[in-house]
């Protein structure tokens, strides 16, 4: 028999393993079972070295790959293009003008003067209408090479006229010993200079658009027009000088408020109607048929009907309807 401990053969009848004198029991040890201890005690696995630095693994990272030559030509051209973009957009006032311009800033706003402009009558025509500048207002006609202005402020009403000279790109005009210069700038634009002090002028439709109301008064066609003077009604009797006038000129001179303060019920309600009256309107009411069938200038037209009103005749009707209806008298 073999030995359980060392697994050195023994004979069979023996008490004590001659090897490593290991006492045997009463086990009977078998050839297979001796020979898988013997096995096992040459097949153990050894200590480990703990004396032995162990290092632990660092993954690599991958290299970087190699960027093409034409991506990086690609990148430059697209970066030189935007650059350019953003030069031409900064610098745009001075590229492609053939005109050399000159940029002056009054207040918040940037005008572009036009250097050595050529100005003639005809062009000083779009400058026709009314102004707001400097707490004044201005109401300007230039024809005939010739500036007829008025100038407001409050209840001061001043007037003058000017000569128009070709090739002149400003006017000087004298209000009473205060002299207004008009310069003309691009597109439309005025600067008025007053006691030396310079605004960019406003357009504004709240006065007569045109010629003013002593111009008129001059040719006496109409009645009532005056920028300065009251009421010419008493007890809502009106005295008819002239069958060739007529009341107030809506056609052609925007009315406001003020003007509508200086009049009578009576006469805010001629002045309404005779706009009417000037296209032909048969009225059904008796009294302002007879009333406007008086003036020569009256002519019945059957087939009038409010398109034939202008743009400002609207705007004026509208101006009076509201005054009326804020007063009560419709």
């Amino acid at each position: 028999m073999f030995c359980g401990h060392c697994g050195k053969q023994n004979p069979d009848n023996a008490k004590s393993c001659s090897g490593c004198g290991k006492q045997f029991d009463k086990t009977q040890f078998t050839r297979e079972n001796t020979e898988r201890i013997r096995l096992n005690n040459t097949q153990r696995i050894p200590k480990p070295d703990l004396t032995e630095k162990i290092v632990p693994a660092v993954p690599t990272s991958p290299k970087p790959k190699k960027r093409s030559l034409i991506t990086i030509i690609t990148g430059g051209i697209l970066l030189l293009i935007l650059i350019l973009i953003v030069a031409l957009f900064h610098f745009k006032p001075w590229i492609g003008s053939d005109n050399q311009n000159e940029f002056v800033k009054l207040g918040s706003e940037v005008i572009e003067d036009e250097q050595n402009k050529v100005m003639s009558a005809n062009d000083w025509k779009i400058y026709d209408g009314n102004w707001s500048a400097g707490g004044y207002t201005f109401s300007c006609e230039f024809d005939d090479e010739e500036i007829k202005c008025t100038m407001r402020k409050d209840d001061e009403v001043l007037q003058s006229k000017a000569k128009l000279y070709s090739g002149e790109q400003s006017i000087t005009v004298e209000f009473d010993k205060k002299e207004v210069e008009f310069i003309a700038l691009n597109k439309g634009k005025l600067r008025i200079v007053i006691d030396g002090k310079q605004y960019d002028a406003m357009k504004t439709n709240s006065l007569p658009p045109e010629s003013d109301n002593l111009y008129i008064d001059d040719n006496n066609s109409y009645m009532f027009y005056s920028a300065s003077s009251g009421t010419k009604t008493q007890n809502d009797n009106i005295e008819i000088v002239d069958k060739s006038q007529m009341f107030w000129p809506l056609d052609k001179f925007a009315i406001s408020t003020t003007d509508l303060d200086r009049l009578t019920k009576y006469e805010i309600s001629i002045i309404k109607n005779e706009a009417f009256a000037r296209h032909g309107y048969i009225f059904v009411n008796e009294q302002w048929q007879d009333f406007f069938e008086q003036f020569n200038w009256y002519e019945e037209d059957s087939s009038f009907t409010e398109d034939k009103f202008s743009k400002l005749e609207r705007q004026n009707l509208d101006t009076i309807i509201l005054y009326q209806r804020e007063k009560g008298w419709i």
